[in-house]
Parts: structure tokens; C-alpha cells; sequence
């Protein structure tokens, strides 16, 4: 690692805060919801059990897209950023040895146990 690394750090804002809406509620819950793997017809269930109207899927789908959007720009702004200190490393004349990478592809098969042909 290098000394002055912290000094270079990208801020992204994951703050839900940054994405205007006057239903914060419904952009949680939708972000809950999908980070465990779940979708509408949980949050449904969710909201019967705790006795709440729950919000339309169409208002559901919207939150989704919000979301995606936000986590999407998110990757492609931290990528870009790898990819211009690595290049200014290069530049620079910097030695790089090893340069790691790594995937996770569970979620490929996620919920099946076999991948069809």
C-alpha cells in the first residue's frame, strides 16, 4: 500500500439521501428487500404481518430502478477511478508485480443447484 493512499480515495455516496424522493420509506424497504434476496410479494407479506398498507409494485419497480441506477454509477464511478490510478502508475514508472482480481459469481446459481445447459 502506499503512503499517501488515503489521500486519493474516491467518496462515493451511498446515501439514500442522495436520491430525491418523498417516499424514503419505499426506496428502504425495497433496498432491504433485495439485499436479502427477496422481492415484492415478500415486502407484501412483510407489510400484512406488521399491519401497514404496503406501496404498489409499480411504485416497487420504480425504487428498484432508482436503486440500480444509483449502484451503477456507483461501480462505473470506483472503476474509473482504478482504472486512472493504475494507468498513472504505469505512467509514472511504477513497477506494479501483481495486480489481483476477483469475481464472485454466486449469484449465478443462487437458489439452484445445478446450471442448465
Amino acid at each position: 500500500m502506499c503512503s499517501n493512499c488515503d489521500e486519493n480515495k474516491t467518496v462515493v455516496n451511498t446515501s439514500l439521501m442522495s436520491v430525491p424522493t418523498s417516499h424514503d420509506v419505499n426506496l428502504r424497504i425495497t433496498q432491504a428487500f433485495s439485499h436479502i434476496g427477496k422481492g415484492y410479494s415478500a415486502v407484501e407479506k412483510f407489510c400484512m404481518v406488521m399491519n401497514i398498507d404496503p406501496f404498489s409494485s409499480t411504485t416497487y419497480g420504480k425504487c428498484a430502478r432508482r436503486l440500480d441506477n444509483a449502484y451503477t454509477l456507483g461501480s462505473e464511478n470506483i472503476f474509473a477511478e482504478i482504472h486512472r490510478e493504475i494507468k498513472n502508475a504505469y505512467e509514472n514508472g511504477a513497477e506494479i508485480a501483481d495486480l489481483s482480481v476477483s469475481f464472485d459469481g454466486t449469484w449465478l446459481t443462487r437458489g439452484h443447484t445445478h446450471l442448465s445447459v
